[in-house]
């Protein structure tokens, strides 16, 4: 197992920040999604750009992925990313990127010093192998190295087993938020390092 930037080469990256939150994503991106994310990743500029992106490489597959950025680039990233919504859904962006401001509202803005730990999924057939945990400690060790104080991550309401694995790795509840369009609340959770 081996923690390491994405490369923009990288396959199956977008099926795993989907299976992050495919309900949300699902009803921001619609039907597109998939092709949508891997736009963004390979643009690389986005929020789902490569360049944000950790991956787990297991016997020569990425097994595992998150998004991680400092809080500070979350403005300059979120305006790239509706540059690839504009790109990709066309005369149909100004719907896309409505839903995805009312979802947006959800989150709280990220400590412009801290590191933001997103979209954390493991394949399906290596999960329950401490991957995650390792991914978690991974992102945790960068933001010490680089002198941030603090790492935070929003985790849906619906999934309880995420929360628990993250409270076991010492990060707290810091708030918790609904969006505009219904559905899950969020809840931020913070570790200080």
């Amino acid at each position: 197992m081996t923690i390491r930037p994405a490369r923009r080469t990288d396959t199956g990256v977008a099926e795993l920040q989907h299976g992050s939150a495919p309900d949300l994503l699902d009803e921001v991106f619609g039907a597109d999604v998939l092709a949508f994310l891997a736009r963004d990743f390979r643009y690389g500029r986005g929020i789902y750009g490569f360049r944000q992106q950790l991956v787990v490489d297991v016997g020569g597959a990425v097994a595992a992925s998150c998004t991680v950025y400092r809080g500070g680039r979350a403005g300059t990233l979120s305006a790239a990313t509706a540059l690839t919504v504009v790109r990709h859904y066309g005369a149909a962006a100004a719907r896309v990127l409505r839903r995805s401001l009312a979802v947006g509202a959800a989150f709280s803005p990220p400590a412009r010093d801290g590191l933001l730990l997103a979209n954390l999924c493991t394949a399906e057939s290596v999960r329950g192998q401490g991957i995650g945990t390792a991914l978690v400690e991974h992102v945790v060790a960068l933001a010490r190295a680089s002198g941030s104080g603090v790492v935070e991550l929003d985790v849906s309401t619906a999934n309880p087993r995420a929360q628990l694995l993250y409270e076991r790795l010492g990060f707290e509840v810091a708030g918790e938020r609904a969006h505009r369009l219904g559905g899950d609340r969020f809840r931020r959770m913070r570790r200080l390092v």
